[in-house]
């Protein structure tokens, strides 16, 4: 792309409208970085998607939580259809929306039969902590690497806490430097809390 000289333009520039085939001076100072990215994309910057946008695939269900680091995004929710669904949780590069392939299956984790759906995130720089339920409707929450997806064998059950029979949906999770706070309601509708060690998965 251009970051010098002089090109012609039709429509809007940094959301400024142009006249038909108005000349831009495109040295430096005169336009910033993002105008001419925006101009041409041709100077090696990614472009995310399609026009901006990723569609999941026909597998994908329902998005319900996403969390963030430098280079990836996570994405938790549910995939199947209507009569039944599982816990996904996908990663993805921020740059252009693909799929990061070392990450389970194709950049995909798909969660096991008795799980129903993924509702919150939270992660640090080695781990993601997902709080879900099950198709009995009762918590579960999955500690799991970053860079492959597998669960952490030193957490609960195997990576997995089961949340107790009286507990329904969980909606939100969070975690500091120890901790997990995980809240949600149970089987009465009464809200509900849950306080754990986000290291080794105890109370």
């Amino acid at each position: 792309g251009l970051t010098t000289g002089t090109a012609t333009v039709t429509g809007t520039l940094n959301a400024v409208p142009m006249v038909d085939n108005a000349t831009v001076d495109f040295t430096p100072p005169y336009l910033e970085q993002s105008g001419y990215r925006w101009f041409a994309n041709q100077d090696a910057v990614p472009i995310f998607g399609a026009g901006g946008a990723v569609t999941g695939d026909a597998t994908g269900y329902g998005l319900f939580s996403i969390a963030l680091d430098s280079s990836h995004m996570y994405l938790v929710g549910s995939q199947g259809d209507a009569s039944a669904t599982d816990l996904r949780i996908e990663k993805r590069r921020l740059d252009t929306g693909a799929l990061e392939p070392a990450f389970g299956t194709g950049g995909i984790v798909s969660g096991a039969a008795a799980s129903r759906r993924a509702d919150s995130i939270a992660i640090d720089s080695i781990y993601m902590y997902v709080a879900a339920h099950t198709d009995a409707l009762e918590w579960r929450i999955e500690k799991r690497r970053l860079d492959t997806g597998a669960l952490d064998a030193g957490f609960g059950t195997g990576g997995i806490i089961s949340g107790a029979a009286a507990s329904r949906l969980p909606y939100g999770l969070a975690i500091d430097s120890t901790y997990m706070y995980v809240v949600g309601y149970n089987d009465t509708t009464d809200w509900r809390n849950r306080f754990d060690s986000s290291r080794m998965g105890g109370p």
